[in-house]
């Protein structure tokens, strides 16, 4: 007997990077835009700390907290399709879509202490 080893996508990543927005949306300066094309979360000065890649959130975090999701499935450092990845930025599919909203809250004020 033959099984089938692939993983069945338990929720609808679309919808859970719109709950992501909506939840974001209560934080103060927060708005939803656009960057590289895709659907992102900028800060009140405009920088990106959040966005939705092919059914996958990307972050915009410190390496010390990138670091320990490189070994997992499903992440990975995010690529904007130019071929070289972007070492701040961690992609993460919907399988771990329970912790986007801290991971984005986290994101968030990484990017405001750069700025």
């Amino acid at each position: 007997m033959i099984e089938n080893n692939w993983m069945v996508m338990k929720t609808d990543p679309q919808k859970e990077y719109e709950h992501l927005v909506r939840i974001m949306l209560n934080s103060e300066g927060v708005s939803a835009s656009q960057m590289f094309g895709m659907p992102c979360l900028k800060t009140a000065k405009g920088k990106a700390f959040a966005g939705y890649f092919k059914g996958d959130v990307t972050l915009k975090l410190p390496q010390s907290v990138i670091q320990p999701w490189l070994g997992q499935p499903g992440a990975r450092l995010f690529d904007p399709g130019m071929g070289r990845s972007m070492k701040e930025w961690l992609q993460l599919s919907a399988d771990y879509a329970d912790q986007w909203p801290e991971l984005a809250a986290e994101a968030l004020a990484f990017v405001n202490t750069k700025s």
